[in-house]
């Protein structure tokens, strides 16, 4: 993508029962590993790992149990800005100049917490999560800082419901039919360890069907909806843009959300709803690897989708608060509110693959882009419409 390539290493085991799992990993970013240190870190620049991290699970008990801890940077596009030098002839204190540079963010975070599966059909899951957020990129006295995340720690316990009534077969591609339904909540606050204070809430259903006459096909529906109060601080809650999986290869920050065809952080706000919608259709099923090497492929699949998000700010009066106060009828104002909804379509190629003789995963690769000439996401054509990620998308 525009902020570099990222490269990664993985492993894990198991022993013989399965109730004692390990994992460690550790990422490389071309672009923030080009980037200087800050002066707490280094006084020059260096090429280092930008991330990594290990996780246990322990499988024994009715509860499953599990800790993790990872460091990794996140790139918020060019968004560091830089104060005039008033020492300087001719300069003026208003004039703040974008320096070109992308802004990276360093999280060094841990979690413990335990889940329980109930007849394979209901899912309970609660955490206790820190992260500390600070600056990868080097700072100095005329950084700007009112345009970059804030810094500090964001700690405290969430608990997530889910009703899970999909079927999954042997030569399925996705979930085949059914629906799943998830409710989340999290609090961060000061007796928590955080420095800042928030709640947030998020529901997230998906509901699949068969496709008449055609075996395997499947029509795939995603709706989401987050709600969070609490300070105003800087990045928002939720965070809409680019093409993400669900993976445990892919890090990205809490409450992120996909929007294809759109940049990566295009969109945010402490109001959110997204819909997705994918026709997936397989086109070989494979079941073959080199030899007996670690890499085999299983299926290879392929989908066509449709996602629309809006992310926007407590404050943004919706089409009733406008009518409420005089601003025209209530058709024109929900008009107005749909037409507000950042939508991309596009395709993808995907394959179902098992590494190391364990690990399953789906390797995306596609393109995207916005509708409506929408000035925020890539026209048709445009190279970084580009997708190439690791997970489902859903």
């Amino acid at each position: 993508n525009e902020g570099g390539s990222t490269f990664g290493a993985f492993t894990g085991g198991t022993d013989p029962l399965f109730r004692h799992s390990w994992s460690a990993w550790a990422n490389y970013n071309t672009g923030a590993s080009a980037q200087r240190y800050s002066e707490e870190r280094s006084s020059a620049g260096q090429l280092r790992p930008t991330g990594g991290g290990a996780g246990y699970v322990n499988d024994r008990y009715r509860w499953t149990f599990y800790t993790s801890a990872e460091t990794y940077v996140l790139n918020y596009g060019e968004s560091l800005y830089t104060l005039p030098d008033l020492d300087r002839p001719g300069s003026h204190f208003l004039d703040i100049s974008n320096t070109g540079l992308d802004y990276y963010e360093q999280h060094i975070a841990a979690q413990a917490g335990a889940w329980w599966v109930w007849r394979s059909r209901y899912f309970v899951s609660a955490r206790y999560r820190y992260d500390y957020r600070t600056n990868w990129t080097a700072l100095d006295d005329f950084s700007y800082q009112p345009f970059l995340p804030v810094r500090g720690s964001f700690a405290g316990p969430s608990l997530a419901i889910s009703l899970d009534k999909t079927e999954y077969f042997r030569y399925s591609i996705s979930p085949q039919a059914g629906y799943r339904l998830t409710a989340t909540v999290e609090a961060q606050e000061e007796v928590f360890g955080s420095d800042f204070r928030k709640e947030i809430g998020t529901v997230d259903g998906r509901a699949y069907f068969k496709v008449p006459f055609l075996p395997y096909t499947v029509l795939g529906f995603r709706g989401v909806t987050g709600f969070a109060s609490g300070d105003d601080i800087r990045p928002s809650t939720f965070r809409l843009g680019g093409a993400l999986g669900e993976s445990v290869f892919v890090n990205s920050t809490q409450n992120y959300y996909s929007l294809r065809g759109f940049p990566f952080f295009a969109f945010g706000g402490e109001r959110m709803v997204l819909g997705s919608a994918e026709l997936r259709f397989p086109i070989w099923r494979a079941n073959r690897g080199l030899g007996t090497g670690p890499i085999f492929l299983r299926t290879l699949h392929g989908g066509l989708f449709a996602d629309s998000g809006l992310a926007w700010e407590p404050d943004e009066p919706g089409a009733f608060d406008r009518v409420f106060n005089g601003e025209g009828d209530l058709d024109a104002r929900l008009d107005s509110d749909l037409d507000a909804f950042h939508t991309g379509v596009g395709g993808e190629l995907r394959m179902d693959t098992v590494w190391y003789y364990y690990f399953p995963l789906t390797i995306r690769l596609g393109y995207a882009f916005a509708l409506n000439e929408d000035p925020a996401g890539y026209e048709p054509g445009d190279f970084f419409g580009l997708i190439f990620t690791l997970g489902p998308s859903f």
